[in-house]
Parts: C-alpha cells; structure tokens; sequence
C-alpha cells in the first residue's frame, strides 16, 4: 500500500509538471492567435513528450529500455487523451464554457485517464504493481 501511494504521489507530480508545460504551451500558443483545438493539441504533444520520460523514469520507474513498443503503447495512449481532450475541447465550445476553464477541466479527465491507463498498458511490469 505504501509503494503504490507513493507511485500515485510521483504521478501526481510529474503530472503537475507536464501540465504546467502543457497549459503554458497552450497559453503562449492562444496568445500568438492560434485556436484553442489546435493549440491544445500542439500543448499535449509537447506534454507527450516530456510525460514519457518522466513517467517512465521517476512515476513509474519502469526499468526496461525506452524500447520501440514502450513509446508505442504510451502513443496509443496518448492518441486516446489527444481524442478525449480535443471532443472535450469541441464540447466546452458547443457550450460556450471559457477556453481557461475548459482546458483546466479538460486536463484534469486526462490525467485520470493517463494514469489508469499507463499504470495497466504501458508501464505494467512486477516493478510497478
């Protein structure tokens, strides 16, 4: 009980970063003009990113290679937020909720789904359960 609150309390954080890159990432991109489905998705990409290693690294310490299959599960992975996060994106729109408070909810529904779904798909080893 206690590895797995402290693998929840690393998710937690390296989450809290990769969404400050994220949201940041989004910031800048809407404050150049760009609109907001497609600088979230630009946002996530570059979160993608930086999520990969940290959760490879320090949530989940996963101790295999950064292998072609790891990063393609944690794609698929990604693929499955990026869609979950864009139909949420168009729904705040269909119901005029602000770009700022969607996009807050909007990473909040994917960090949930990241987590259950890299802790069970991705990063699932004796290490980590």
């Amino acid at each position: 009980m206690k590895q797995q609150l402290a693998e929840v309390n690393r998710f937690a954080f390296s989450g809290l970063l990769v969404a400050a890159i994220d949201f940041i990432t989004f910031i800048a991109l809407q404050s150049a003009g760009l609109e907001r489905v497609k600088a979230n998705g630009i946002a996530m990409l570059v979160g993608f990113i930086a999520g990969f290693f940290l959760h490879k690294n320090f949530s989940f310490r996963h101790q295999g290679s950064a292998s072609y299959s790891l990063w393609l599960r944690y794609f698929f992975v990604f693929v499955a937020n990026i869609i979950l996060g864009s139909a949420l994106m168009y729904a705040s729109k269909a119901i005029y909720l602000d770009a700022l408070v969607a996009k807050l909810l909007v990473m909040a529904t994917v960090a949930i789904s990241s987590f259950l779904l890299s802790k069970l798909f991705v990063f699932n080893t004796p290490q980590t359960r």
